[in-house]
């Protein structure tokens, strides 16, 4: 406790281990707490005019660091009442989080550029491999017997997929780094999923799976990037395929007009997805704890970028699943007449 003129009254035993000096009564503050001795004036009208204490949160004494807090007490006898706490602990395990924080930012810094070069140099050769398997497969260089064929198909479905992978590690690079640029244009989106819808019927028939298109000749104009929204369909309608049950079943595309927001929902009867492994669906390199159980092949990408796009455009994903009933992915955009445009 200090008086008017910020002279030692009292203290507890805790607060001498803070001191510079022994403590003594009618000794000044400033003398204690060489700290403090430049915050005289503010600590005196303290004891006058203030009602809020004053807050020094960091002050360094002897290898330690604490706070001290300064309350107002006007009495004949007691002008302020100080509060001392060691915060040395605290201010190491910040100084550590610091130190970790930025390490992990070196570390995604370092991964983000492994990822851009390597997607950047693998398109390439890539490029020339596909080009190469397609003209031996259309027989440019001769006829080729059923099992060169078949095995030659192999390393084209795996070249394909390689490519896919390639493109999902560009766009997380992209998304990372904020450079996701938007070609935005006026369309209607139903049109935009039938052509999605038709150019993927072959690959839902082989595994004996049903598109279903429910258009009820509603238009749903939206100001959107055609190129990144048929992506998201195509992620979309292909997981749903690849996680049908193997008896088959339908996948059902509808939407609908949520206020100032055109809803699609794509509906399966497929496998599921565990209430747990919900929460964590579109995060990066997730997958689905069942995922495995069909056999289907995957990055985990997926999902994570389809949130990203849909996030750019202002809309919200989200999904809805039982286990061995099926899952609901549904995502929502903003219609053209009542859109704010996104930033590009």
């Amino acid at each position: 406790m200090l008086n008017a003129q910020l002279e030692v009254l009292d203290w507890s035993k805790g607060a001498e281990i803070y001191a510079t000096q022994p403590l003594r009564v009618g000794e000044n503050i400033g003398k204690i707490f060489p700290n403090l001795a430049e915050k005289e004036k503010e600590l005196k009208k303290l004891t006058t005019e203030a009602e809020n204490p004053l807050i020094f949160p960091r002050i360094k004494h002897n290898q330690k660091v604490f706070s001290l807090k300064v309350y107002p007490c006007p009495s004949p006898e007691t002008g302020l009442i100080c509060l001392l706490q060691d915060v040395s602990q605290e201010v190491a395990l910040g100084k550590k989080l610091e130190e970790q924080t930025h390490e992990l930012e070196e570390l995604n810094q370092m991964k983000s550029a492994f990822l851009a070069v390597a997607s950047h140099e693998l398109r390439t050769p890539l490029a020339s491999a596909r080009g190469f398997l397609e003209m031996v497969l259309e027989g440019s260089f001769g006829p080729l017997a059923d099992k060169q064929e078949h095995f030659l198909k192999l390393a084209a479905n795996n070249l394909e997929r390689l490519r896919d992978l390639t493109n999902d590690l560009l766009d997380v690079e992209r998304i990372e780094n904020g450079l996701m640029p938007l070609d935005l244009a006026d369309f209607e989106l139903a049109s935009l999923a039938r052509v999605v819808v038709e150019s993927m019927t072959q690959e839902a028939e082989k595994s004996h799976v049903k598109l279903i298109f429910e258009d009820n000749s509603q238009k749903y104009r939206v100001y959107a990037d055609m190129g990144r929204l048929e992506q998201v369909f195509t992620n979309l309608i292909n997981n749903a395929i690849k996680y049908s049950r193997l008896e088959g079943g339908e996948i059902i595309i509808t939407f609908r007009i949520e206020g100032p927001m055109v809803v699609t929902s794509i509906r399966d009867q497929g496998i599921g997805i565990e209430e747990a492994d919900q929460q964590r669906l579109f995060q990066r390199f997730f997958r689905a704890s069942n995922a495995s159980s069909q056999g289907a092949r995957g990055n985990g990408l997926g999902l994570s970028i389809v949130k990203a796009i849909i996030e750019r455009h202002d809309g919200k994903v989200g999904v809805f699943s039982q286990v061995n009933t099926g899952s609901t992915f549904s995502f929502s955009l903003p219609l053209a007449e009542s859109e704010t445009e996104p930033a590009i």
